[in-house]
């Protein structure tokens, strides 16, 4: 058991260094979405205000509130990334550069501590649940290396963007509510109220990430009330999730009261607004989201949306992440009384998805909105792709699934690994962005191309704001990714070479 436990522990840490040196390999410059969520750190770091005034030229994702601009974004990341920013300006201030490559520095290290830390933490929550629902170390693994790196969760973390984090404490709360509910000898009643205090406090924290996160917290709720009735849980056991809720909320409260003086406000309100015309589609329906049922007009829009963002090739997440499929037979398996005690999870996992992919049909009526704008697939579904892992562990148990894994999920990490290296944010123009825009780029070793910075667009390389670590080293071409395929080596090795016989 111990020999077992220390195996575990390995894998763990070399599943973590894995994922997180993945993601640290990338800098991917600026978009509209980033720079609107840097602008309020520097400018309350700076001036001490949420204005973003001295900044405006940087995104168009901003909204003029009584003449000043402020970010449109959730307040999530600026609370993550605010301290991260601060210290690193404070560090690279020492450092012999020039201002324009510090200001790249300080944005870099920013993202690698706050997204790409927490994608790397989901990718070992990911693993650490499969254990839990029974799957080998080895399968684990498998499947989360899969739903990180074969889904669009990888390029996304290594975008200063909110999905990856809001899909990180959405699927803590829901490993941690599973723990809740699986522990068989009753818990301390201090034990049991820390849990579900941590679960409460990461689903209020995931809204205030990203507003449709309370899609995932709904979903949550209800589930963590059924393990806490089926329990016959203690009052305190009930008051504790609340209670985290609240907190997890108070920061998203204290923003909102410092920039707009009202702890329930929504940047996107300013849309309806005669300041703010130019983003229309958020005037119609709830800030943007329109429900097909109750809208006759929208409805061929909304299944135009759904099938773009499911099977199409311009933003399908099953077409540009073919491992997904798995999860149809997977619930098939599901169905088995080999897996009766999972149905309350799948049912969760199925809902989010559903839910997901509903939510961002439902959104806009062109690219620009249902299509994530300058995005490698629906990045608005990223927060209900770690609770997956229940159906793919599920049908993993089939023979004929785990053949079809050993296809399917390198060829997905191949496809998020060609979109991270060449540019996240695919344009809107190619129907086919794998096929005309990534493929090309990549096999001519065309990577790292963005030109943009945050506060400044002085070149890192040659030709780019952007790099990764093998282009910062003057590596020509495809080879700019070689040092990463090496760590992709070591580390599988690591994670699947079968383990020594203990002599008897």
């Amino acid at each position: 058991m111990a020999e077992t436990s220390r195996r575990q522990r390995r894998t763990e840490c070399t599943l973590f260094a894995l994922l997180f040196l993945t993601f640290a390999y990338f800098y991917q410059g600026s978009g509209h979405n980033e720079a609107a969520r840097f602008d309020t750190i520097r400018a309350f770091l700076e001036h001490g205000t949420m204005s973003v005034d001295e900044y405006a030229g940087n995104s168009a994702d901003l909204v003029k509130i009584d003449g000043s601009f402020f970010s449109s974004k959730a307040p999530g990341t600026f609370l993550l990334g605010a301290p991260v920013f601060w210290t690193a300006a404070r560090v690279a201030s020492y450092l012999p550069l020039s201002d324009g490559l510090r200001l790249h520095l300080i944005c870099d290290v920013t993202t690698i501590l706050t997204i790409s830390l927490l994608g790397a933490l989901l990718g070992l929550s990911i693993f650490r649940f499969a254990v839990r629902i029974g799957s080998s170390a080895r399968v684990a693994a498998a499947v989360a290396l899969a739903l990180v790196l074969g889904t669009n969760i990888f390029p996304f973390a290594t975008l200063f963007m909110s999905h990856v984090a809001t899909a990180g404490f959405l699927f803590f709360a829901f490993a941690t509510l599973y723990e809740v509910k699986i522990t068989v000898a009753p818990a301390t009643a201090r034990t049991e109220a820390l849990r579900l205090l941590t679960a409460g406090f990461a689903l209020g924290f995931a809204v205030g990430l990203e507003y449709p996160a309370v899609i995932g917290a709904a979903i949550l709720v209800v589930y963590g009330a059924c393990v806490l009735f089926h329990r016959r849980a203690r009052a305190a056991s009930w008051a504790a999730p609340a209670v985290g809720l609240l907190l997890g909320l108070a920061p998203m409260a204290w923003h909102n009261w410092v920039a707009f003086h009202d702890v329930l406000y929504v940047p996107y309100e300013a849309y309806l607004t005669d300041a703010n015309r130019f983003f229309q589609a958020h005037q119609k329906g709830l800030l943007g989201v329109r429900l097909a049922l109750f809208d006759p007009e929208f409805r061929p829009i909304f299944f135009s949306n759904l099938l773009n963002v499911t099977f199409a090739p311009v933003r399908g997440l099953f077409y540009n992440c073919p491992v997904l499929l798995l999860v149809f037979p997977g619930y098939w398996a599901l169905a088995s009384k080999a897996f009766a005690g999972l149905r309350a999870e799948a049912g969760v996992a199925g809902m989010m998805l559903v839910g997901y992919l509903s939510m961002n049909a439902s959104f806009g009526d062109s690219i620009a909105y249902w299509g994530g704008g300058a995005s490698f697939g629906p990045r608005h579904v990223i927060p209900a792709l770690p609770f997956l892992v229940v159906p793919l562990v599920a049908g993993l148990s089939v023979p004929w699934v785990r053949w079809s894994g050993a296809v399917l999920a390198p060829l997905s990490i191949f496809i998020c690994l060609m979109a991270t290296s060449v540019e996240p944010r695919a344009p809107y123009s190619p129907s086919n962005p794998i096929i005309d825009y990534y493929a090309p780029r990549f096999f001519s070793g065309r990577l790292a191309e963005n030109k943009n910075g945050v506060f400044s667009s002085e070149l890192v390389t040659s030709d780019s704001v952007s790099f990764n670590l093998g282009k910062l080293a003057h590596l020509p071409g495809s080879w700019q990714l070689f040092p990463l395929y090496v760590v992709w080596a070591l580390g599988g090795v690591a994670l699947f070479r079968r383990p020594r016989q203990s002599p008897p």
